[in-house]
């Protein structure tokens, strides 16, 4: 209202306020290196802006493939139709797995003991699955095998991790033939 040398004039105008856009993101999740990425996840608006963006496939679509290389928390902001926006965010852990093992060649008569030296980071191994290249297997983690032929053997450790991460790594084993000593000698006399 304004008044001017008795003069009342008055303006109205409606005013709308929108409710903040409703946001619902995926649970803060685990990406396992090697894998190919923690799958990310939005609703509630039709444009969507995740920082940082560095390690993502898009950073403008609802659902990103996230690969990060640390503990990384991704903030996500929704738009709606009215131009309002509001945001979330979904944390990515890393959990990674090094398998490693440790062995000695040996002799076909010698059992060869296979020592698990891997390595967990964000999680730990809950599983251990040995190939021993002849057919044979062993679920134990630091198994003990006999050859029953002479030769080359690829190894294989796959390891499962308790977020669900895998990893494997082979080696080759050789088994050497069991030596027969011979000797000959001349017969000398004293």
């Amino acid at each position: 209202t304004v008044s001017d040398s008795g003069c009342v004039k008055s303006r109205s105008k409606t005013i709308v306020i929108h409710a903040l856009p409703v946001v619902t993101t995926s649970p803060d999740t685990i990406f396992c290196t090697g894998s190919l990425g923690a799958q990310l996840s939005a609703s509630g608006g039709v444009s969507y802006l995740w920082t940082p963006s560095s390690s993502l496939s898009s950073a403008f679509v609802s659902n990103p493939l996230a690969t990060p290389l640390i503990n990384t928390v991704y903030i996500v902001s929704v738009g709606d139709t009215n131009r309002c926006r509001n945001t979330d965010s979904v944390i990515v852990n890393i959990a990674t797995l090094t398998p490693n093992f440790l062995f000695t060649n040996e002799c076909l008569d010698t059992a060869v003991a296979f020592i698990d030296t891997s390595t967990s980071f964000g999680s730990f191994i809950t599983q251990w699955k040995w190939s021993f290249g002849d057919l044979t297997n062993s679920i134990l983690s630091n198994p003990s095998h006999a050859y029953s032929s002479v030769g080359l053997y690829n190894v294989k450790l796959v390891l499962t991790s308790n977020k669900g991460c895998k990893d494997s790594i082979t080696k080759e084993v050789r088994i050497y033939p069991i030596p027969h000593p011979g000797f000959t000698f001349d017969s000398t006399c004293i």
